[in-house]
């Protein structure tokens, strides 16, 4: 019967049709037979498939997050510079631009809480992510 698959469906697909027919009812698949190598190999591809896309969905996050800091942290440098460009203004008596600056200074202000959201969201992701393709410790696996 086996080789009647074979022959009819090709080897590949007869042989996962025999070992799904077995695993259905049961049948231990052989070790060391054709179908054992031949569904090993079929798990070790997709393990290796799906570490690769876990590898790179992690990679784009850490880009994410990378992003999101540095556009905070040039968001708080710019808030500092308007600031001292403000208080030189006042100190110098120019009042329209020291009110020029504070305004722009008061604009990114409130930009930076949902900017600092932002940074803490793909930090939590990518440390979730992270924590996913870390292996697992003793205690761990013991839970």
């Amino acid at each position: 019967m086996k080789n009647a698959i074979y022959w009819l469906m090709g080897e590949k697909a007869g042989r996962t049709i025999v070992g799904t027919w077995n695993w259905l009812w049961g049948i231990p698949v052989e070790s060391g037979g054709k179908v054992a190598v031949a569904v090993a190999e079929d798990s070790l591809q997709s393990m290796q498939e799906s570490v690769q896309k876990l590898a790179e969905a992690v990679a784009m996050q850490v880009g994410s997050y990378e992003r999101a800091k540095q556009k905070y942290q040039d968001k708080v440098r710019e808030l500092k510079k308007l600031e001292q460009q403000a208080t030189l203004a006042q100190q110098s008596g120019n009042t329209d631009a020291a009110r020029l600056a504070m305004t722009k200074a008061i604009q990114v202000e409130q930009l930076l809480p949902q900017l600092e959201a932002q940074v803490q969201q793909a930090e939590k992701f990518v440390t979730a992510s992270k924590g996913q393709t870390q292996p697992r410790t003793a205690k761990a696996r013991a839970v």
